[in-house]
């Protein structure tokens, strides 16, 4: 046994939110509030689709995906702590496989979600599901959109030894940050007999992000070298 599975259908985060937000609830797996992923600690981890690499969770467009993407697009996480060899020669921190939710629902469903905190973060999505006979549809898009900024200031006294004039300095600096994401995508099944399932699926995404540092330089000195104002 190399791996353990965790259903997804029980969790209360699986229902309403990102598919980052139900991976919180897996043992061993830790999702932090940028989504950045870890197992055990380590932060080396392969994200996998039904066993197969998948575009939207490799690179920086990570973290936004698991933290954009519904939950209610899979139906359980296998969790691989220690993948052998045939996943990846050079070895990794550890993989996650995440299972879609194979719909076969008779009746058209949608779901739309939209959440906002305090902490700056956005998000909206969409998914829908369509089955007629053994052909089953689904699609989904979205964004999510976080801003922060952190600021600090500090005081302190210099002396200039020369002169031995003192001086009241204050330091400030600001740093805002901006970063959007936006997918979309979908899938088909078709059960062509009890045998044999064709399946197709098409995903894109798009990431953006903005970073901007501000800092000032107060000298309460009118002359001499300690006398500075300026802005960067």
């Amino acid at each position: 046994v190399d791996r353990r599975s965790y259903s997804l259908s029980a969790d209360l985060h699986a229902t309403n939110g990102s598919i980052g937000d139900a991976l919180r609830d897996i043992p061993s797996v830790d999702v932090d509030p940028q989504g950045n992923i870890s197992v055990r600690g380590n932060a080396d981890v392969t994200i996998m689709v039904d066993g197969q690499p998948s575009a939207l969770f490799k690179g920086q467009s990570r973290a936004a995906a698991l933290q954009s993407l519904p939950a209610d697009q899979y139906e359980r996480v296998e969790v691989i702590t220690h993948p052998s060899a045939a996943f990846k020669p050079d070895g990794t921190g550890g993989i996650i496989n995440l299972i879609t939710t194979k719909s076969r629902h008779r009746k058209p469903t949608a779901t739309i979600s939209v959440s906002a905190n305090n902490a700056g973060w956005r998000k909206a999505a969409i998914s829908g599901t369509y089955a007629s006979g053994g052909l089953s549809f689904t699609a989904n898009g979205g964004y999510s959109r976080y801003t922060s900024q952190t600021d600090q200031q500090t005081t302190e006294t210099l002396i200039d030894p020369g002169s031995v004039a003192s001086a009241a300095v204050a330091t400030i600096s600001q740093a805002r940050s901006k970063s959007f994401y936006a997918h979309g995508g979908g899938s088909a099944d078709d059960d062509v007999d009890a045998n044999t399932r064709l399946s197709a699926n098409v995903d894109s995404g798009a990431f953006a992000g903005k970073h901007t540092l501000f800092g000032s330089y107060r000298s309460s000195a009118t002359s001499g070298v300690l006398a500075q104002d300026y802005n960067n």
